[in-house]
């Protein structure tokens, strides 16, 4: 009879050494030993050597030594059970989030521990800064609703903010200092210009185009509170007019609405009788009142405010005022900038025939030569869109509107060739020699 038994192998993990267990078998009339078998390979970190040892029957010859067992292979380190909060400030986050987070979970950090984990039984909410919560319609604004753009007031959000809402969740929130526009299925919008003409203006009436309206071209609109009340199509077009008193276009409320570019008295276009207007694109650019009345002249010819032959008390006396800078001499002429105030009418001291004028960096240059004198002379920093007195060769009688000054626009020298408002005068001869000191007698 043959008896088999095994010695089973212990192994200890970790702890480097490895045991071997022995195989052998004996029979009863066989006197010689079986071989012991190797030594099972240790598994832990550091294994040791196997052995085996043949025993022998009680009859029989020593057995023969069992082979070496096999050295064991190095085991892997263990490593160190990680935190889901040791790379994150503190604050709550969701465990999906973090590194090692479960999804679901509201993890509470703190030192890069976790100090508490809380179930969220509808969904965590991630929040910037570590502000993340349990969603919860009082901590999330678009948990009861559809994907959309809705005022924060109306869903439990901010007020005056449009919260658009994706997957009941918060992706984005806009403030509207203007004011959120509720309006069905998730369409609502922040109140601008862009969504409502009147938005910015106040009561009146107002052309579409010049208000932000969109298609608003050719369409008068009425604003109250902030809001359109009335849209009105202009079939001829809309007038700017100054403080919301817009009107659709017609010569009975635009008198340059049947004219061409240019400088006309109003008594020749239905217009105030005592004003030059300015017409532009069929409307009043700028209408200035005439003190001496409105001269007309000749086809082609500008219109323009009449000199009586005297100054006008309605007008600055420039060569009476205090000088700011100068006289100096520059490219032959002699320089001299006056303390006259910005958008002042510029007025002929005497009869003055007009021999060039041009539009510079400076502004409008007017070059007149002074009738009573004799002398010439020439204003700067005049601005472009006044120009008065643009007759070659045409005397302009004393007290004529010339232009508007300037010098504090860039179209009228500012900042390279003026540093404010001022009116420059320049003389080929020396200023007090041109224009003495004094105040005219005027009218």
């Amino acid at each position: 009879m043959t008896r088999r038994w095994v010695v089973p192998c212990v192994l200890v993990v970790g702890a480097g050494l490895g045991a071997c267990g022995v195989d052998q078998e004996t029979a009863k009339d066989i006197d010689i030993g079986v071989a012991g078998a190797g030594g099972v390979a240790g598994s832990s970190a550091m294994g040791g050597n196997g052995s085996g040892t043949g025993s022998t029957s009680s009859s029989g010859k020593g057995g023969t030594a069992g082979a070496a067992g096999k050295s064991g292979s190095a085991g892997a380190a263990g490593s160190p059970a990680t935190d889901p909060c040791d790379k994150h400030g503190d604050g709550s986050y969701c465990g999906e989030s973090i590194a090692g987070g479960e999804k679901g979970k509201l993890y509470w950090c703190e030192s890069g521990v976790a100090l508490s984990v809380a179930t969220c039984k509808d969904g965590c909410v991630a929040k910037p800064g570590g502000a993340a919560v349990c969603q919860t319609d009082a901590n999330e604004p678009c948990f009861n609703d559809a994907d959309g753009d809705y005022c924060g007031e109306t869903i439990g959000g901010k007020p005056n903010t449009v919260v658009t809402c994706k997957g009941k969740v918060s992706v984005a929130v806009v403030d509207c200092p203007g004011g959120c526009a509720d309006k069905a299925g998730g369409k609502s919008y922040c109140l601008s210009d862009a969504t409502e003409p009147c938005f910015n203006d106040p009561d009146g009436t107002y052309c579409g185009d010049l208000i932000g309206a969109a298609n608003g071209k050719g369409k008068l609109y009425t604003c109250a509170a902030h809001a359109t009340v009335v849209v009105k199509d202009c079939p001829s077009g809309c007038v700017d007019k100054p403080g919301g008193t817009d009107v659709c276009q017609s010569d009975a409320n635009e008198p340059c609405f049947n004219d061409g570019d240019g400088f006309y008295c109003g008594a020749a276009i239905g217009g105030d009788t005592a004003s030059l207007y300015h017409c532009v694109g069929h409307a009043t650019a700028e209408k200035t009142h005439c003190d001496n009345g409105c001269m007309s002249q000749p086809t082609g010819v500008p219109d323009n405010c009449a000199g009586t032959g005297q100054v006008s008390c309605g007008m600055v006396q420039w060569w009476d005022v205090p000088l700011t800078y100068g006289p100096y001499m520059s490219n032959g002429w002699w320089d001299t900038d006056l303390a006259v105030s910005s958008s002042s009418k510029v007025q002929l001291r005497h009869d003055s025939k007009l021999i060039a004028h041009g539009v510079y960096g400076w502004g409008w240059m007017p070059t007149f030569i002074d009738q009573t004198t004799g002398k010439k002379f020439r204003f700067l920093h005049l601005r472009p869109q006044n120009q008065y007195t643009t007759e070659i060769g045409k005397v302009y009688p004393a007290g004529t509107l010339v232009g508007i000054s300037g010098g504090d626009t860039a179209d009228t020298g500012k900042p390279t060739y003026s540093t404010g408002a001022h009116l420059c005068v320049q003389t080929v001869e020396q200023w007090l020699t041109v224009f003495p000191k004094g105040k005219d007698p005027c009218n």
